[in-house]
């Protein structure tokens, strides 16, 4: 099986990941849409196209607004974080002076949802912690857990909608998953849940 299509972007180094199937196409947290993304999209444009973002943070979410313009992209997000696409109070951008694309999303997800795009299945995690709409997305085998889970780390809690015993709870749910998978955060470098489960320093930090 092939391993996603990572796209490292801006100073942050966020990950954005692009998978493409016969009939559908999916571009996870485009922070930027770098040529990297575009070409992709421009690529399967003729295939079902899906923007799929873990959170409203600015370095997962600005490439949004063009890639739902240019190629008609279908933009997903987990209801709690969906005024972060236009507030730049919750994205950050406000803080950092960043200007904003902003873009409105096509459809606020559940926990629990399952979402078909073409070939693609996702089925969607409610993780709130590091923003109160955090979501994390299964597909096949893989884990996509924008900043709630890093190998060896965890998100960060002291931004606006961050909640630290939310973030503990999203953790262990994960942690609590029957099956293995591998995980690929959105910095760093990828991981596996099991690895994590047994390694992560989340307890010493977040059971406080």
């Amino acid at each position: 099986m092939n391993k996603p299509q990572t796209e490292v972007i801006g100073l942050l180094k966020e990950n954005c990941y692009l998978l493409a199937g016969q009939t559908g196409a999916l571009v996870i947290d485009p922070g930027e849409a770098t040529p990297a993304v575009m070409e992709f999209c421009e690529t399967n444009r003729d295939k079902s196209l899906a923007v799929l973002l873990t959170h409203a943070h600015f370095d997962h979410i600005l490439g949004a607004g063009e890639l739902k313009e240019r190629f008609g992209a279908t933009v997903m997000i987990g209801e709690p974080d969906a005024p972060g696409l236009e507030d730049p109070r919750l994205n950050l951008c406000g803080r950092l002076r960043l200007r904003q694309k902003t873009v409105v999303a096509d459809r606020l997800l559940q926990d629990g949802d399952v979402v078909r795009v073409g070939d693609w299945t996702v089925q969607v995690l409610s993780t709130p912690g590091h923003t109160k709409g955090g979501v994390c997305y299964r597909i096949k085998t893989w884990l996509f857990s924008g900043d709630t889970l890093f190998a060896g780390s965890f998100g960060r809690t002291d931004f606006p909608g961050g909640d630290a015993a939310a973030l503990l709870a999203s953790l262990e749910r994960l942690f609590d998953a029957t099956t293995d998978c591998d995980v690929f955060p959105g910095h760093g470098e990828p991981t596996t849940l099991f690895f994590e489960k047994n390694t992560n320093p989340y307890k010493r930090f977040l059971h406080s």
